[in-house]
């Protein structure tokens, strides 16, 4: 628990009582599990564990699954950025822009049950604004992220002003 009371993302302990569970390795699906959870970690799966004093969550046989990874995404992008903003994005333009709602779409990612995301072209005023946002506290899933995307003359990127030529301009 934070100061003010709520829970942290990936913290404390946690009962969940009667899952059903796919544990993503082929076995078949496993109903009327409890799920234990220490310090955001999962300790025992068995249909009845005791666990006094431990918050408990009744999902009344709900699907349990391992958390998804999106491998491939961007956080700097969102419907109709591109349309509206074309060359290199600028910080303001993010700011003004999809970035407004960057945090609703970390939550979002994380009631879809994505607990990782792998940004592969990030800018780093996106990078910074992120690891801003967890520092103080807010929830999303596990951030990953490549650094800027850059393209060589003529290729992919090139609209963005990505284009590199020499070591130096990947420097």
């Amino acid at each position: 628990m934070n100061q003010a009371g709520a829970h942290e993302y990936g913290k404390g302990d946690l009962l969940i009582r009667d899952a059903r569970v796919i544990d993503g390795t082929d076995a078949p699906v496993r109903n009327g599990l409890s799920i234990l959870v220490r310090d955001g970690v999962i300790q025992e799966i068995a249909a009845d564990i005791e666990a006094n004093g431990t918050p408990q969550l009744d999902v009344t046989g709900a699907c349990v699954i391992p958390g998804l990874i999106e491998s491939h995404m961007h956080l700097m992008w969102g419907p109709g950025v591109m349309l509206h903003h074309q060359g290199k994005p600028t910080e303001e333009d993010w700011t003004r822009t999809w970035g407004r709602n960057y945090k609703q779409h970390l939550r979002a990612y994380l009631a879809c049950g994505v607990t990782t995301i792998h940004d592969v072209a990030a800018f780093p005023f996106v990078v910074r604004e992120v690891r801003r946002h967890y520092a103080e506290g807010g929830v999303g899933p596990r951030f990953l992220a490549l650094g800027p995307m850059i393209s060589p003359p003529k290729g992919y990127a090139n609209a963005l002003e990505a284009c590199v030529t020499s070591e130096e301009d990947v420097e």
